[in-house]
């Protein structure tokens, strides 16, 4: 039987490798995604606008579509 990475409180032995393994590789997964995706958000933010955030808002509200 292999070794687990996990060494915490609960033995390998009693099947929790899969599932601990599973989640650390779904959290860095997903942590991967994250940082991808607020690059593009920073990058938005970045650029200057011409018009104030409030009339910006206004001009969505007042939007029937």
């Amino acid at each position: 039987m292999g070794r687990c990475l996990y060494t915490g409180p609960f033995n390998f032995r009693r099947g929790l490798c899969a599932p601990f393994c599973l989640v650390i590789g779904m959290g860095t997964l997903i942590a991967v995604l994250i940082v991808a995706k607020l690059k593009l958000v920073t990058a938005q933010l970045a650029v200057p606008h011409d018009s104030s955030p409030v009339r910006h808002l206004l001009n969505t509200f007042s939007k029937r579509n």
